[in-house]
């Protein structure tokens, strides 16, 4: 029985029986880059290597990274586009409860709110909701501001969510300060307890600004990876500080039930849009960051040996 011939060797391509000929085979895999793990919850590449691109892209963020125009004038033009129709609908809220619901029930339900919690008044909660008004003072909350974008600021991610926890909280005072120059609603008749300021009782600046800057807060941490804790705290903080503002001022006499509820409803919407404009989403923030800042090569296949 006669053995198979054996197929001729090119001289080029070497012995196949040589073991160096197998490492020397060239790869028929295409030479491609190494996928990374994705995080379907961010939409962004994890593991080592994107951890230092994220080290580097946060160091590189501005105020225009992750903003919805990329253009420094459009973004204004849509900021103040927002805060005019916020204004627009604060005024039109005002001229309703203060024109048109003025002359139906309104009035009296608010009255007997007001005249039901004096009754309810005692040297205790006299004295313990001084803190309401403290909290929601001017300079309180500018203290307390700065500290916060101090925070955002050590986040590390640049300048844009300090820029939009401070633009929330001077944009909520400029719309405050309008709308109780136009509206000139008198406080309840009732005995207050704090010293009346020459604004109009709508709407209440103290909850406003107690709402914008501590939902402000958490909508701008919410835009990082801080612990669980801090992120609980002030979001629990977002909820609890505006509602005892809220109560303090109704129970020292110095705002309609109205009031108060026209400076939270505001104020949100407010939040709301500026967050849409300046914070659209950690997606397409981290990957307009990711397309502008550079980082390092991602790991590739060595070519095959000549």
């Amino acid at each position: 029985m006669t053995s198979p011939p054996e197929r001729p060797v090119d001289p080029l391509a070497g012995d196949p029986h040589d073991p160096a000929h197998e490492l020397a085979a060239p790869d028929d895999e295409p030479d491609v880059a190494t996928p990374l793990p994705v995080d379907e919850h961010a939409g962004v590449r994890t593991g080592p290597a994107a951890g230092v691109r994220d080290a580097v892209v946060d160091r590189h963020l501005g105020v225009m990274e992750g903003a919805r125009p990329r253009s420094l004038p459009a973004l204004c033009a849509l900021v103040l586009a927002a805060f005019v129709a916020v204004e627009t609908g604060l005024l039109l809220l005002g001229l309703l409860v203060t024109r048109v619901l003025d002359a139906g029930a309104l009035p009296e339900s608010e009255l007997a709110f007001e005249r039901t919690v004096v009754a309810h008044r005692t040297p205790w909660l006299d004295s313990a909701t001084r803190a309401g008004t403290v909290l929601g003072g001017t300079e309180t909350v500018l203290a307390l501001t700065a500290a916060g974008c101090l925070v955002l600021f050590l986040c590390g991610h640049g300048p844009r969510l300090p820029a939009f926890l401070a633009l929330a909280v001077v944009g909520e005072t400029v719309l405050f300060v309008v709308a109780s120059s136009l509206l000139d609603r008198l406080r309840p008749p009732i005995p207050h307890l704090d010293p009346a300021s020459i604004t109009s009782s709508f709407p209440s600046g103290h909850t406003a600004a107690t709402t914008a800057l501590w939902v402000g807060l958490a909508l701008g941490l919410a835009r990082t990876r801080p612990g669980q804790r801090l992120r609980v705290l002030v979001g629990t903080l977002a909820v609890v500080l505006p509602l005892l503002v809220l109560l303090t001022r109704l129970y020292r006499g110095m705002h309609w039930p109205t009031d108060v509820a026209a400076s939270v409803l505001f104020t949100l919407a407010w939040l709301v849009l500026l967050r849409a404009l300046l914070l659209p989403g950690s997606g397409l923030a981290g990957q307009a960051a990711e397309r502008a800042a550079p980082g390092p090569d991602l790991p590739r296949r060595s070519p095959p040996g000549p």
